[in-house]
């Protein structure tokens, strides 16, 4: 019972020092704290984030990474460590998170239950260390499951509830995490999740990763975040599109 892998390639070998780093975030794992009056998207705990429409199709937008010239378009909003921008536009999405060791995340809609759920994910400035992720399974008391995809060449799920977090996979290299590393920015990332019933799957980059058998509802509503370790790190989300 509880998590059975179903299929797992062969692993490159652990970065020690990289692996310190991302594994003392999880003590230090912070939620960013949202304003009285913020305008759709400058979401943080995902008990209580606002609704943003989710587009049926997207096209990567160009985000300005001086947040004092942003294209005009943008909608922005501001938390005591992070800012959200939303291109309607382009329908893509940007967290910047500005504070180490703490994770800002926001809610999508509509409230529906995707099949499928695809996200390209650019680090557009920050450490590499920083990781994209993506909310999904998110239950009405906050309990959710997040994949976190770190640029250093790592993934990891977790299972978050309201009293703890619990870890499914722990930082894991991916077959290429050497050429990750030594990627320069902005270092973009395919995402692509299969739900289906208790069942998912990980692509990256058009490859294969994980398939799980999963204990909790992978129904619910979803959403982005984006996950600072020794500095900030901003992420641009476009072509976020669900099935």
């Amino acid at each position: 019972m509880g998590y059975t892998r179903q299929h797992r390639p062969r692993r490159g070998a652990r970065v020690a020092a990289v692996l310190l780093l991302l594994g003392g975030a999880v003590l230090g794992y912070r939620l960013a704290t949202t304003p009285a009056a913020a305008p759709p998207l400058a979401a943080s705990d995902c008990r209580t984030a606002p609704a943003t429409p989710l587009p049926a199709s997207a096209a990567t937008a160009q985000f300005a990474t001086d947040f004092e010239q942003l294209p005009a378009g943008v909608t922005t909003a501001d938390t005591a460590h992070a800012r959200f921008a939303h291109d309607a536009v382009h329908h893509a999405y940007l967290i910047a998170n500005n504070q180490p060791f703490s994770i800002a995340s926001s809610l999508l809609t509509p409230a529906l239950t995707p099949t499928r759920i695809q996200v390209v994910a650019t680090l557009v400035a920050g450490d590499p260390a920083t990781a994209a992720g993506v909310l999904f399974g998110v239950q009405p008391d906050g309990s959710h499951y997040r994949l976190s995809v770190a640029y250093a060449g790592f993934y990891r799920l977790d299972y978050i509830t309201p009293q703890a977090e619990q870890t499914i996979l722990a930082w894991t290299p991916v077959p290429a995490q050497a050429q990750w590393q030594a990627m320069p920015l902005p270092h973009t990332r395919l995402l692509l999740l299969t739900l289906q019933g208790d069942t998912f799957g990980l692509e990256l980059d058009a490859s294969e990763l994980e398939r799980l058998r999963l204990a909790h509802p992978t129904s619910g509503r979803m959403g982005i975040a984006v996950s600072s370790f020794a500095q900030g790190g901003v992420v641009c989300f476009g072509q976020v599109v669900v099935w």
